[in-house]
């Protein structure tokens, strides 16, 4: 790939990168997904011993606990961390037989454990989890600080069920890892030569922590209820990971822009004008080429073509599907039969769909901290251009506005903010909309 195209394909992933406000990430996206939840007593008595070590362990203060003394603030504590997980394990096993029983599963319940899964519903699944246990660990809070209290002889404030355990993802599977894989696979989607093993590599020969990346699937998440402290450390983290590769990306990009000389190891499709180029300088020197005793040498002049077309399987060949406004689908050969699907398989009416709601959508969820309304010029041109079918098969829903002006709040440009960034607002909007079509997991891009 030349260094146009590599830092055509970099600014992508960046801009993708940014466009995804980690917290309606999580809102829009993450929480309402499906979730495999699990709750154990050893889980909850480890968050119990960190808490205690991180914040009684000072030998100089009069509230010092001996690891003795921490072994009978836990079993002081182990009736109401037991009610704990027969309360939840109940709870769970009557939404089971209830009236949307398809919606959840308990799968194990014993007196230390509770499995179980929550299934898509078009709600906050993370936030009905934390249902399920919150009165009970809020109950552990105030029983742990009323022996301490009695301990020490006087009242210790500040012991609260959240500081002891919380409602954390798997490691590595967090919300930032999942919304970097997301925007990384979006941005790679339309790269057919650019494969996601390749960029990974390179990502990690500029010495990032490629645990950032997700590499799980995205479409569900596992929680639990784990250590507060050691779900801080985590986040923590996380946060140092994400940071690097944001400056990794930005570093590369300034690199090629200064240098101009491509970086090796990161294939991919050439953009329109380095095509242009190649082509240019292919047919200059091809008469030379016949000359006897001449020596031609150029540049890489293989042009490296990027699928813009339908994905179907025709003798071990992928190519990725696209529909816009303008597509037809008259019955060519391996096309889709549209008869009888619902909205979310009909990329052509979906887009007529989302359009039809998406300007009023979008003008509602508008206001501080983001864009505020005032004319309605904005929200009116919002609009979806196209749905792409990625190589994993799942939608990606293109769509523009009206740049000039509100193109210099994204973020990269002059004034540009998370809060303000145009393309969280539509995301989000477009998501909002989404639901009421069943389609699952999706990407969104600013084309």
């Amino acid at each position: 790939m030349s260094a146009e195209g590599q830092q055509r394909l970099l600014n992508k992933v960046l801009g993708e990168l940014e466009s995804r406000n980690i917290k309606e990430y999580r809102r829009s996206v993450a929480d309402v997904q499906k979730h495999n939840f699990i709750v154990t007593r050893r889980g909850i008595r480890k968050g119990i011993r960190q808490y205690l070590q991180k914040n009684f362990s000072d030998k100089k203060t009069d509230f010092y606990l001996k690891p003795q003394d921490i072994n009978a603030a836990l079993k002081a504590v182990d009736k109401e961390v037991k009610a704990l997980i027969k309360n939840t394990g109940n709870e769970i096993q009557k939404l089971s037989k209830g009236k949307d029983s398809q919606y959840y599963n308990l799968i194990t319940f014993t007196d230390a454990t509770v499995r179980a899964t929550f299934e898509e519903k078009g709600s906050s699944r993370f936030d009905r989890i934390y249902q399920m246990y919150s009165t009970d660990l809020k109950e552990i809070g105030t029983v742990l600080a009323a022996y301490l209290s009695q301990k020490f002889g006087r009242e210790v404030e500040g012991i609260r069920g959240g500081n002891i355990a919380q409602l954390s993802h798997k490691e590595f599977e967090g919300i930032i890892e999942s919304a970097v894989a997301d925007a990384i696979e979006t941005a790679l989607s339309e790269e057919e030569k650019t494969t996601l093993a390749a960029f990974k590599s390179f990502l990690k020969s500029r010495g990032v922590d490629l645990r950032v990346v997700r590499n799980s699937k995205t479409d569900e998440m596992t929680v639990g209820l784990f250590s507060t402290v050691e779900n801080q450390e985590d986040n923590a983290a996380s946060k140092k990971r994400l940071n690097k590769l944001r400056e990794v990306l930005l570093e590369a990009i300034q690199h090629l822009e200064k240098t101009e000389q491509a970086f090796s190891g990161l294939p991919g499709s050439d953009s329109f004008q380095s095509k242009h180029r190649k082509k240019i300088v292919k047919k200059t020197v091809k008469p030379f080429k016949k000359l006897k005793g001449v020596t031609v040498k150029t540049e890489d002049i293989q042009i490296k073509e990027s699928s813009g077309t339908k994905k179907t399987q025709k003798k071990g060949k992928t190519t990725l599907t696209k529909y816009s406004r303008g597509f037809k689908n008259k019955g060519v050969r391996g096309g889709l039969n549209l008869k009888g699907q619902s909205a979310a398989s009909k990329p052509l009416q979906l887009i007529g769909l989302i359009n039809k709601e998406l300007p009023k959508t979008v003008q509602k969820n508008m206001g501080s901290p983001r864009l505020t309304n005032r004319s309605g010029r904005f929200s009116s041109s919002v609009e979806v251009t196209d749905i792409a079918i990625t190589p994993q098969g799942f939608p990606s829903i293109g769509y523009t506005y009206l740049k000039n002006p509100y193109q210099t709040f994204e973020k990269g440009f002059k004034q540009g903010s998370a809060d303000l960034d145009p393309r969280s607002l539509i995301d989000y909007s477009i998501r909002e909309i989404a639901i009421k079509f069943a389609i699952g997991r999706f990407y969104t891009r600013r084309v």
